[in-house]
């Protein structure tokens, strides 16, 4: 039990903490990518103001010394002055013209960062700014400006300059975010593994002394409820008398306290550790047989048909406890007959399946009686516990399905419950073929 609050526990902080964590990284990221952005787009208007003030300086430099240098800045130049125009060359996966045609359109990404802004550089300029998208999802910073210098005429200058991929972004910026998040994550499982081992500490240990305390009257209950027994049934009173029905009553009450002391102790020795099992390669045929035989006595008395089916094939020899998986079966099986109607049936089912891990035995008890509400299968299983609460029947204490869990775990295997088709459960437990 404290093994499973641990469990939970553990797994809310780390949810609770790496989500915090997590929302900071993006925060971080979210401010890494924003101050990339300005930093790329205050280069791209840098270098179109590099390159007006040179025009604007009577062409001081060649036009190819303007492309050459705008290629070397992995940028795209186009320069007109009414009457010639100058374009530099290709080297975008959009064609230029396209690109040209969106920024002197207007219709850049929606959403796109615009600036107008005039500056004097021995003239006075405009500059208009667009973000592009290109034929493959990529993006451009595309850069209009208008020129007025000290010569004749006007020029139209402009210049397209790649944005960077967000994936390039971030991998350039947060490329140790995650390698931080896992570092994270460690300490904060170690925390959470010490803190909240030391608070359950005092949980711990109140479970420990009240499962002790179990184990010691259930075993000291033991002697006198035998002595008890042995001396009612030494008893022999006239049948029809009352003191013979008082000695089955007692019997019976007798029958039902030693069958909750030995569930009450071997669910004393599974918690401690101390429970031993015996396995040994069995017959699971001749084990099946003998179940179904022990049983058709009570059904037939109850009016239920019994059935058993192993298949055509002779069920394998399975490494386990003989006597254990034996009680398995039993509480299965009674389980099924109180819950089922006069006159359905109940089936013991035996085959082999294929897994991931290897081969399984697998056996079902097939009944057809009410079912079990889906908000009470995970319930089914925990100790004491009764799906009607209104139930007058005191041979049962809710601890059957509990213990044949516990039994069927400790040889590796697993017992989980289904629908029946048509209605009813379907309790079925699986074990491995090999050794355990």
């Amino acid at each position: 039990m404290t093994t499973k609050l641990r469990r939970t526990l553990t797994r809310l902080f780390l949810l609770f903490t790496m989500l915090a964590f997590t929302v900071l990284f993006l925060i971080f990221a979210g401010n890494a990518v924003s101050k990339w952005r300005e930093t790329e787009l205050s280069l791209a208007m840098r270098l179109a103001d590099n390159f007006s003030e040179e025009l604007l300086r009577e062409k001081s430099l060649a036009w190819e010394d303007l492309c050459s240098y705008a290629l070397e800045s992995h940028a795209w130049l186009f320069l007109s002055d009414g009457q010639n125009e100058q374009a530099g060359p290709e080297c975008f996966p959009t064609p230029l013209a396209e690109l040209k045609e969106q920024l002197l359109s207007g219709s850049g990404i929606t959403g796109a960062e615009e600036v107008s802004s005039t500056r004097r550089v021995e003239g006075v300029f405009s500059r208009t700014t667009h973000l592009l998208t290109g034929n493959h999802s990529e993006t451009y910073y595309g850069i209009e400006l208008r020129l007025h210098g000290s010569g004749p005429g006007d020029y139209g200058l402009i210049l397209i300059y790649p944005r960077t991929a967000l994936p390039d972004v971030l991998w350039e910026e947060c490329r140790l975010y995650p390698i931080l998040w896992l570092l994270a994550f460690a300490v904060m499982y170690g925390m959470s593994r010490f803190l909240i081992g030391r608070s359950l500490l005092p949980v711990e240990a109140s479970i420990k002394s009240q499962k002790e305390f179990i184990a010691a009257a259930s075993h000291e209950l033991k002697a006198p409820l035998a002595v008890i027994q042995a001396n009612v049934e030494a008893m022999e009173p006239e049948d029809g008398t009352p003191g013979c029905r008082r000695q089955t009553v007692i019997l019976e009450e007798c029958r039902r306290m030693a069958e909750l002391l030995g569930s009450l102790l071997t669910l004393a020795a599974t918690d401690a550790g101390s429970f031993q099992i015996q396995c040994r390669e069995t017959d699971m045929d001749t084990l099946l047989i003998e179940t179904w035989e022990a049983f058709l006595p009570i059904c037939r008395k109850k009016g239920i048909a019994l059935e058993l089916d192993t298949g055509e094939d002779c069920c394998p020899k399975v490494f386990c406890d003989r006597e254990r998986i034996g009680q398995v079966l039993g509480i299965l099986l009674d389980n099924a007959l109180d819950h089922s109607p006069v006159g359905s049936p109940v089936t013991l089912k035996a085959s082999v399946l294929k897994s991931r891990r290897g081969d399984v035995f697998a056996c079902s008890v097939i009944d057809h009686g009410p079912g079990i509400p889906a908000e009470q299968r995970e319930r089914v299983f925990e100790r004491f516990y009764c799906g009607d609460a209104s139930r007058t029947d005191r041979n049962h204490f809710g601890l059957g399905l509990s213990i044949a869990k516990e039994l069927v775990e400790k040889h590796h295997g697993n017992l989980t419950l289904f629908d029946t088709p048509g209605g009813g459960c379907t309790f079925e437990f699986r074990l491995p073929l090999s050794s355990p």
